[in-house]
This record gives C-alpha cells, sequence and structure tokens, in this order.
C-alpha cells in the first residue's frame, strides 16, 4: 500500500523519511520506490512513500521505545516528526531551553494552528521514552531564504514563566515574616500550577523578606536559594527544583584531548573583573543596631580586590553561609571551559547531566594536568547526520562555598 507526498522546499529523502515514519532510516526505501528521483529535491515532486505496518503514518507519541536513544518530541500531547534540527540546553542553575526547527509548510491548517504564535503551547521531549524536558512553546518565527522555508521554535521548562511575570497585583504587598523557603516558593509559584520539589534541607527560615511588584519571581526566589547555599533549576517533568550542588563523588568520564569522544576544548573563559581577594557579607539589621560579619579570602589572589553585601539572616550561621556560597559562585562565574563530545551519554551510558563530575587533560587549554571538573550544563544536539553534546564546565566545589584546592593551569 501506498501514500503520495508533494515535496517542498528544502526536503530531502531523509526529511520525509521522518515526517513519514518518524525516523530518518527509511530514506532508501523512499528514494527506491520513486525511481529517477534524486536530490536536490524541488518542490512540487509527487512521491510514492510506501505504507509499512510497524511504521503507522502520523502515530500518536508514546513513552514506549526500544530505542534508548530515539528522540521524541510532543507538542499538545501529539508526536511532532516534522523537525530537522533539535537543540536541548539543561544547566545546574537556569531553566532548561529547548530550540528545534522544521520546514515551514504555510499551506497546511494543521501547521498553522500547531505553530501559532502567542499561544505558548506544551511542549515535551522524551530520549528512548523517558522524559527529558517538559516546557512551553515560547518562540515561534519563520526563516525565509532562497532554498528553503523554515520554522524556528523557542521552549522553556514550565517554572521559566517564573523569569518573565511578577506577582499579580492583587497579592502586594507580599512579605513574609518568618517563613522558610518551601512555603515562600509554593506560595508564589501556586499560581502558575507550577510544584516545587526540594531535593535537599531548606536551611534557616527568614525573619522578614519582601518581593517588590517591579521584581520578577524567579530572581525574588533565586537571591533567597544562594543565602540558604541552594540552586534552582527545573526537573524534567517541569517542577521547580531546589537543591545542593555536589562537592565531590566520581567523575562520570575521563576525557584527553585528542581522544575519542572529546572533539573539541576551547580556550578558557576569564572574567578576571569578578575576581576578588576577598568577600564579606554583613547581616542586614534594623537600623541603629549592629549586625554580624564574616569575611573568606581567596588564597589564590595576593592583591587588593575586596567585595561587601547584605545578607538577610537570622542567625550569625546564615551570614557564613552566605559568604560561603558567594565566593564558590565567583569561581564558578569567573572560570569556566567549553567542550563538545560526539555523544549524548557518559561512560556508563547515562545522559550527560549537570552537577555531575568529569575529570579532564587538555594542555592547549591550559589544562596541564589531570582536573576534575563540575558540568554545570549540558547542550544536547541531534540533526539528520550527527549526534553531539556541549558541555560547559566549570571548577569543583564552585557552587557549595568551596575554593577549589588548586586552578587548572597550576
Amino acid at each position: 500500500m501506498f501514500i503520495m507526498y508533494k515535496t517542498i522546499l528544502g526536503d530531502t529523502f531523509e526529511k520525509i523519511s521522518r515526517k513519514s515514519y518518524g525516523v530518518e532510516t527509511e530514506a532508501t526505501r523512499i528514494k527506491s520506490a520513486n525511481p529517477g528521483v534524486s536530490e536536490p529535491l524541488v518542490a512540487g515532486i509527487n512521491l510514492t512513500i510506501p505504507k509499512i505496518q510497524s511504521f503507522p503514518q502520523d502515530r500518536l507519541s508514546t513513552t514506549d521505545s526500544n530505542n534508548d536513544n530515539e528522540v521524541s518530541l510532543i507538542l499538545e500531547g501529539e508526536q511532532f516528526k516534522y523537525w530537522d534540527n533539535l537543540e536541548i540546553s539543561r544547566s545546574l542553575d537556569a531553566m532548561d531551553i529547548v530550540n528545534f526547527s522544521a520546514p515551514f509548510e504555510s499551506e497546511r491548517e494543521d501547521f498553522k494552528v500547531k505553530f501559532k504564535p502567542l499561544s505558548y503551547k506544551d511542549t515535551s521531549i522524551l530520549v528512548g521514552g523517558i522524559p527529558l524536558f517538559t516546557g512551553t512553546m515560547i518562540s515561534v518565527l519563520p526563516s525565509l531564504e532562497p532554498t528553503q522555508k523554515k520554522i524556528n521554535i523557542g521552549c522553556y521548562s514550565l517554572p521559566g514563566v517564573l523569569y518573565d511575570c511578577t506577582a499579580s497585583s492583587s497579592s502586594f504587598p507580599i512579605e513574609f515574616n518568618k517563613q522558610g523557603l518551601i512555603e515562600i516558593s509554593q506560595s508564589l509559584c501556586d499560581p502558575f500550577g507550577i510544584d516545587v520539589q526540594f531535593d535537599s534541607d531548606q536551611g534557616a527560615i527568614f525573619d522578614r523578606v519582601a518581593c517588590k511588584p517591579s521584581q520578577n519571581i524567579m530572581d525574588f526566589l533565586s537571591d533567597l536559594a544562594k543565602q540558604r547555599g541552594l540552586l534552582i533549576s527545573a526537573t524534567e517533568e517541569g517542577k521547580l527544583k531546589f537543591y545542593e550542588p555536589i562537592s565531590d563523588g566520581t567523575p562520570v568520564a575521563v576525557l584527553s584531548q585528542g581522544s575519542s569522544p572529546l572533539i573539541n576544548v576551547n580556550p578558557p573563559i576569564i572574567d578576571s573583573q569578578k575576581y576578588y581577594s576577598q568577600i564579606t557579607g554583613i547581616e542586614s539589621t534594623k537600623t541603629g543596631s549592629k549586625g554580624s560579619k564574616y569575611t573568606v579570602k581567596n588564597s589564590f589572589l595576593d592583591k587588593v580586590r575586596p567585595l561587601t553585601f547584605m545578607v538577610q539572616s537570622t542567625t550569625k550561621a546564615d551570614v557564613k553561609k552566605a559568604v560561603d556560597a558567594k565566593i564558590g559562585r565567583m569561581f564558578a562565574n569567573v572560570i569556566s571551559y567549553e567542550i563538545e563530545v560526539s555523544t549524548w551519554r557518559d561512560r556508563s551510558g547515562k545522559l550527560w547531566k549537570p552537577n555531575t563530575l568529569i575529570d579532564l587533560i587538555a594542555p592547549d587549554a591550559m589544562v596541564y594536568e589531570n582536573y576534575t571538573f563540575l558540568i554545570r550544563s549540558v547542550k544536547f544536539s541531534r540533526s539528520s547526520r550527527e549526534e553531539t553534546a556541549q558541555l560547559t564546565l566549570t571548577l569543583p566545589g564552585a557552587f557549595n562555598g568551596s575554593i577549589p584546592t588548586r586552578l587548572p593551569w597550576e
């Protein structure tokens, strides 16, 4: 049995195979069914598409998969098979982001509905049948080029809306007295239908904190989380997650310059203007009273470059924790590396994941000896022809308030 397909600008046999069967591997079957037709394909050609029992056309999404590397893109509960380039970015201290592109089929009514701008459609991604991303479609932009028409889609995790929005005007004034981070965050997330997950202790309660009318919710929560030594990101199911960064453990891979699966190591990214000789936190108190303070010195720097900040706290221990977290994040933000690998998975077969450790030797990038880095973010990229992952690395312990014992070039 066969069905007919009319080509559009930018089509290839692999793209048509994805549209018809959900995978690129049946491109040869389609080409064989259409003798005399060769690439590059032009728009308007009528092709014969064999109907295969094991690949029903336009099948709905499913979480069942016999292929651990199969990527399923789900839009509004239905599997979308037409994408040709996909990027998934995950970070230990930011929301997950997804970008993908597809042929722009402006003549199809279902296409117009599916990719309606400003519709904030539900979007999810599964790899091997396991959820990796749950979020919202944010940007829908056509791209018109001489040789092809494409639609470019951007999405973020469900809690990403907290970056865009403040609390509603009816909620103000918003003030929390003698409350913990769990209670504060859940009360702010409830109106958006977002669940909150704590993978660690919330820390001490806050004496008094207030959210300003002009302040977006994520900035407010991030500031509170930093003071308790916690990070915020999203779970695969779209929950807002609070957790502690790891300080030690077993590296998930050992990578060396010139050896597979390492493709490339970029030079280090160094922001010397945010590097300080000492950081001091001062307890915020009522006017006229003297709050406690705590200072941590940077043993790697003998120049005078101090930084002082105020801490919302209830005890002297809170001030210490806030300062430790601040200097740790200093190292995280001052020094980072970006590397590219030819696989989505580490040596144990698991997908690369932020908040895990990796060993690296790359003399040309000033990592002269084996150094253990923390994976800060991961970007998965896939097209019809290749699969790669880009890892952003930072110093170990940088997010849990630990000063590294040495720097990568020492």
